[in-house]
């Protein structure tokens, strides 16, 4: 005749502490999920630092820099130029007048004042005067051009560098105002986490104290034929050594 069957009994019971650390961290949890989302920020100069006054300058200066050197050229055209045109031509026409002159004189003493020859040589002498007079002007206004449009192009070139310089100053400045805002929004990020990361902190504690905690499992051992524990190979009642098995309680 065989044995009674073997029966196994596992009875958990949470103690009172580890209950009430449950209960704390749920709630702690439940306060965090609970706030409403918030914003760092309401507009965009609140993320992002804007153009500032010394940017706007350098971009300003650099636009100014950036038109033709011709334009305004008059302001850089030297007055001594104009003296020196005025000067000379005013000698060129009196050596011109002097020399028409003597040309008409040296027809009459010929004779042929008056004549075809003598229009065509005081026509000839006059259209020379007149080319060499105006290439003579042309050379001084063209070297008083050149130098004013140097004088403009290195003025543009100066604006230039001053501009650039003012938007790299400026830029710096708005890349250190962009650190401060990228290390506020950080900030403000964490202590916005930081009921998360502790209610999450806490509930891991609470969740490896409770498993070991308050777990009773209970077995009893099959029963022989005279209702004693079943032994290896024995079925006389008495365990090995002489005693008389039991129920064996495990916690």
């Amino acid at each position: 005749m065989g044995g009674k069957k073997a029966t196994s009994t596992s009875t958990v019971t949470i103690p009172p502490e580890v209950m009430a650390r449950y209960n704390a961290v749920n709630a702690r949890a439940e306060t965090a999920a609970s706030k409403p989302y918030e914003s760092f920020g309401k507009t965009a100069s609140d993320y992002v630092a804007p153009m500032n006054e010394q940017q706007a300058l350098g971009t300003s200066t650099i636009n100014r820099s950036g038109g033709p050197a011709y334009e305004g050229i008059d302001r850089y055209m030297s007055p001594y130029i104009k003296n020196v045109a005025d000067t000379t031509g005013a000698y060129l026409k009196q050596q011109q007048e002097q020399a028409q002159s003597g040309a008409l004189g040296t027809a009459a003493s010929s004779g042929a004042f008056g004549g075809d020859r003598a229009g065509i040589a005081a026509a000839n002498l006059q259209q020379q005067n007149q080319m060499a007079y105006g290439k003579t002007m042309a050379d001084i206004m063209s070297q008083g051009y050149t130098q004013a449009l140097g004088a403009s192009q290195a003025d543009l070139n100066r604006g230039l560098q001053a501009g650039q310089m003012q938007l790299a100053a400026g830029t710096m400045g708005q890349q250190t105002e962009q650190a401060g805002k990228d290390a506020m929004i950080q900030d403000f990020m964490q202590k916005k986490g930081y009921d998360f990361q502790t209610a999450s902190f806490l509930a891991n504690i609470a969740m490896g104290t409770g498993a070991l905690s308050g777990s009773t499992t209970t077995s009893t051992q099959p029963l022989g034929f005279f209702g004693n524990l079943a032994t290896g190979g024995r079925v006389d009642g008495y365990a090995e050594g002489g005693g008389v098995a039991g129920p064996v309680s495990h916690s």
